[in-house]
């Protein structure tokens, strides 16, 4: 149907003809045999074809919920910072030494990078000083143009060294990095030169922190879940500039110029209504013969189509993790697990948790192990300070702490410093003071945790003593 006949249809009020359903069989039996394997096997290729990482940072600056999700994720996982339990002297050097390195704008990147940039991955140069006894400074790296060094004659598959480890890292040519730079055991390359050689018991590996909080199996790489919702983002993109282009063009004007069982006007005296009406305005005053006549442009339907949309939104929520009633208004008919609210909001924050012991186990091992190995400090992992994030979930730390109540009440569960110590670094309280009653209880060894329940038995011995 031709847009003539579409615009006078809308005009005169007649439904548009019902078009046929499409049997499947019968698309089936019309697609002779030879070419149906072919048919399902290219819609296969364009659903599992992978996501370039530019195409990832595209959606996230024109799409404003993929932006709000992946936001939303960073100022969760690392906006409350992180804490250490260990040996004092360690915990201490360590706090010292994040705050230098201004630790958590390079996590709040470094997060972002693997949601959107770096398509999973996350990179770090680890700057030793010359004598390789300290880091004074870490860098974040454009992940776009770093990979793990590839065998290149056989299948690109990341190659690895005699003890199973990849053989090291590369910087591939770009706009800021003009020359390839390659980080293995021995050295560090950058084009041709070798500008580091290792000495002692430094590995050039050790300058570069890989992160990543989603991969598969054996796979040095990460994933993002952007990647898995591209497909569902660039449909509801293209939904809404359908729904935004048809709500713009039916604010367009109709005009109608001729009478029934007349002559059709001459063109010079459309064409001259059509000018007239080319710069109309609200203020605008205009006198035309009887044979005018103005419309406005048919406004089409766009419920079922504002359905698509959240239907849409949903699913790419979904896949995020996040909550559709988070950013979303109600009404989406998408289900998820949980009949209300506070279960979808609780499994979050669940997954924001788990998250969290991703990324801070990579920060102890990456970031605290490779400095305080550097300045000779520790030998072992083990004796590094723990890594934990402090409390960006507030519907689990209310369940927490009304279940820590209901048990010390209970008298399952006894007061003690080192007790309230955790639960202050949980919700992000001042901890000076009960540090050093923590303090005073180790020295003192008659000094037992206590409860409501244990104190008034205490009290009664005490009154029955008497």
């Amino acid at each position: 149907m031709s847009i003539r006949q579409k615009i006078g249809r809308a005009i005169s009020g007649d439904k548009p003809p019902e078009p046929e359903p499409t049997n499947y069989h019968e698309l089936v039996k019309i697609v002779p045999v030879q070419d149906r394997a072919k048919m399902f096997a290219a819609l296969e290729e364009r659903v599992v074809s992978t996501v370039s990482k530019d195409q990832l940072e595209t959606l996230y600056h024109v799409d404003a919920l993929t932006f709000r999700d992946v936001n939303d994720y960073v100022d969760k996982v690392v906006g409350a910072g992180i804490y250490l339990e260990g040996e004092e002297n360690l915990v201490k050097l360590c706090n010292e030494w994040l705050d230098n390195i201004k630790y958590k704008r390079l996590l709040e990147e470094g997060v972002k990078d693997i949601f959107v940039s770096g398509g999973g991955n996350g990179f770090y140069e680890m700057g030793y000083n010359e004598a390789g006894d300290n880091i004074p400074s870490v860098r974040i790296l454009n992940p776009k143009n770093m990979d793990y060094i590839r065998n290149k004659e056989k299948d690109k598959s990341v190659e690895l060294d005699d003890n199973g480890y990849p053989v090291g890292f590369i910087r591939s040519k770009d706009s800021y990095s003009r020359t390839k730079t390659e980080w293995t055991k021995d050295n560090i390359k950058v084009g041709d030169k070798v500008v580091w050689t290792s000495s002692d018991d430094q590995d050039g590996r050790d300058r570069i922190a890989h992160f990543k909080l989603f991969g598969l199996g054996e796979s040095y790489l990460g994933h993002s879940p952007v990647e898995t919702i591209y497909k569902t983002a660039i449909i509801r993109l293209n939904l809404e500039d359908n729904c935004g282009e048809s709500a713009y063009r039916s604010a367009g004007i109709v005009a109608t110029v001729g009478r029934e069982n007349q002559p059709d006007p001459k063109p010079e005296v459309i064409d001259g209504v059509v000018s007239d009406l080319q710069n109309v305005n609200a203020q605008s005053v205009f006198g035309f013969p009887v044979g005018v006549r103005i419309d406005k442009f048919p406004s089409p339907d766009l419920s079922d189509r504002a359905n698509l949309l959240m239907y849409f939104a949903g699913i790419q929520s979904m896949g995020m993790g996040i909550p559709m009633t988070r950013h979303l208004l109600p009404g989406s008919r998408v289900t998820m697990r949980g009949t209300d609210n506070l279960s979808l909001d609780l499994d979050y924050e669940e997954r924001i948790l788990n998250i969290q012991d991703r990324l801070a186990e990579q920060v102890r091992e990456k970031f605290l192990y490779r400095m305080l190995k550097a300045r000779g400090l520790v030998s072992e992992y083990s004796e590094v300070p723990k890594v934990y994030f402090g409390s960006s979930t507030p519907l689990l730390t209310r369940e927490q702490i009304n279940l820590i109540s209901r048990a010390g009440r209970m008298g399952m569960l006894r007061r003690d410093p080192e007790v309230e110590l955790f639960l202050r670094k949980k919700i992000g309280l001042p901890t000076t003071y009960i540090e050093r009653e923590l303090e005073q209880w180790k020295r003192d060894e008659t000094k037992i945790p206590t409860s409501p329940q244990t104190e008034r038995r205490d009290m009664n011995l005490t009154k029955e003593e008497e």
